[in-house]
């Protein structure tokens, strides 16, 4: 049957494509399905643009192209010690010394690593103090630390030390762990080596830190053909080590990029963003939104991070890689109002980079490291993390837990002699943290 009006196109593919028993299946395969019946002048472009702006679709179906975004890998330093990664491994078997944790601490020219014997339940003073007596004394401040976004390194205490140092922070963007991928390769180097030397019991790994330390440090990396130990003693110059690094570097990038493909967005473009690394209700994940949104992107970061415009209700980080993003496709006019199933609204779980608070447990009278006056912090649990993990946040950065905060105040009266209780700031402060408090528990 030959249909020349535009109108009826539209019925005929939302026949043959949007109704249960058409299955909102593929490009082909809903071309076929409206030939079989129907005809008109440039069907199957039609069925292309149709298809291909569906809305159920976008956020439904799986992505079978190449993950987004071409490798982009981190600037090579000019000097040793310039650019270091941190990272904690852990928890591992308890040592009779009561480690049970190691801080590791890569040069990212040079690649030499420090290993640091500590505990899981290190705070971020404690980690400030392990790095500028086993590191900074050494070495001096680098101008950039690379690691994860353990909470750890997302305090204000972290925050505020760094700072105080001139040390950039460059953090992993959210469910995106290969910005720091080479203190993760250094990770599974040292827990390669403890199991050929650990005893039966495993309780004399951090004995064997300074000896596996050295042995790393006195082999060759294939980065840049000369043993760490080497290039922080040796007398030969840095060049070579350098030029062995950018090469090294390109190898990378041609072979990363053979399985990926070139992705690129603007500011106000609209994007989907996968579901893959967020936990939304339902009784499974087979059957749940491979995508959800659209949302507006609000800044580019890099070739491959954007930034997006999220709901207040997301507690989630807003940048994102690209390999995480689809581009939001409009509905032509040509197609009319197209009915699309409107799914439940979903809950948004907690994701890296920002927090949600369990529960006030504490309050002291403290000083911030840079700081001259001290104020009041909270020891605040998070949700979904250990209470080990557990930071001090200073009163200031809690006026979106208030509630939390006046109950723990009301139930804790100060003792005589202590600094009395600042008001909250208003509403229209600017210095307000981005910190809320959960549904309450049953």
């Amino acid at each position: 049957m030959f249909v020349p009006f535009k109108k009826l196109q539209a019925k005929v593919l939302a026949a043959n494509h949007d109704h249960v028993t058409a299955g909102h299946v593929g490009m082909d395969k809903t071309t076929e399905l409206v030939s079989r019946h129907y005809y008109w002048r440039g069907i199957a472009q039609t069925v292309q643009r149709y298809v291909k702006s569906c809305l159920l679709c976008q956020r439904m179906k799986s992505n079978n192209q190449k993950p987004a975004g071409l490798l982009q890998p981190l600037p090579v330093p000019d000097h040793n010690w310039e650019h270091v990664s941190l990272d904690l491994i852990g928890p591992l078997p308890t040592t009779l010394n009561g480690f049970d944790c190691i801080v590791t601490v890569v040069d990212k020219l040079s690649k030499m690593g420090h290993f640091i014997a500590t505990t899981t339940t290190v705070d971020a003073p404690s980690l400030a103090k392990l790095m500028m007596s086993n590191i900074f004394r050494l070495h001096g401040f680098p101008k950039a630390l690379i690691s994860d976004r353990d909470a750890r390194f997302t305090s204000e205490y972290w925050k505020q030390f760094i700072d105080a140092l001139g040390i950039a922070s460059h953090m992993s963007t959210a469910f995106h762990p290969e910005t720091d991928g080479q203190t993760e390769r250094m990770n599974r180097t040292i827990e390669e080596m403890l199991r050929s030397y650990v005893n039966d019991k495993h309780d004399n790994w951090d004995e064997l830190l300074p000896y596996l330390e050295l042995a790393y440090n006195n082999s060759r990396q294939a980065s840049h053909k000369f043993t760490p130990y080497f290039l922080n003693h040796g007398t030969h110059p840095f060049v070579p080590a350098k030029q062995h690094l950018e090469r090294a570097r390109e190898r990378q990038r041609e072979y990363a990029n053979k399985s990926r493909r070139h992705v690129e967005f603007k500011v106000g473009d609209r994007v989907y963003l996968s579901t893959e690394n967020l936990k939304l209700p339902g009784p499974s994940r087979k059957l749940q939104e491979r995508r959800i949104g659209p949302f507006t992107i609000s800044k580019v970061l890099s070739p491959v991070t954007y930034k997006l415009t999220l709901p207040n209700e997301m507690q989630i980080h807003a940048t994102f890689h690209v390999k995480l993003l689809h581009p939001f496709v409009e509905s032509p006019e040509e197609f009319g109002e197209r009915v699309t199933v409107e799914l439940p609204p979903i809950g948004y779980a907690r994701g890296d980079g920002i927090y949600l608070v369990d529960y006030v447990f504490g309050r002291k009278w403290d000083t911030i490291v840079g700081k001259s006056r001290p104020e009041w912090f909270y020891h605040v649990a998070w949700l979904g993390y250990s209470l080990e993990e557990a930071t001090w946040e200073p009163r200031r950065q809690l006026l979106g837990i208030k509630d939390l905060i006046d109950e723990y105040d009301a139930a804790h009266p100060l003792r005589r002699g202590e600094a009395t209780l600042p008001p909250w700031p208003t509403v229209n402060s600017k210095k307000k943290k981005n910190i809320k408090e959960p549904t309450k528990k049953k």
